[in-house]
């Protein structure tokens, strides 16, 4: 589920809470979406100021003052690093399909139903 923020009227808490009732399986979940929200919206900006930090050819002051604003205009969750891959079906973080978001118990499940278009189950 892709939530819209700028076509909606209703505060990013009333989202989530809204979102949580209708489609998550668990708070995990949820705290994933938000994670993967706030990294589209920052990440871009938070990555090129990550890398002025790293840059040895810059001066030391404008490193400085790069990290600064790191610290002081981004909460850590903006960072990729803190992404967790769960399945969106049941939540498990482990054994995760990662290119359908699903666990491996309900990636087979589907595909031996034929509800995935497209993916055979292995057959030697």
């Amino acid at each position: 589920m892709v939530l819209k923020l700028r076509s909606c009227s209703l505060p990013l808490n009333q989202v989530i809470r809204t979102a949580w009732r209708l489609h998550w399986p668990n708070w995990k979940t949820v705290k994933d979406q938000k994670i993967r929200m706030l990294v589209k919206q920052h990440g871009r900006e938070k990555r090129l100021l990550d890398a002025m930090t790293k840059n040895d050819i810059l001066p030391e002051e404008l490193r400085d003052i790069a990290m600064h604003h790191i610290k002081k205009d981004f909460e850590k969750n903006t960072s990729v690093k803190r992404i967790n891959d769960r399945c969106q079906v049941t939540g498990r973080p482990r054994g995760v399909v990662v290119r359908w978001r699903l666990s491996r118990i309900v990636f087979r499940h589907e595909v031996d139903y034929n509800k995935m278009s497209g993916v055979m189950r292995g057959k030697w």
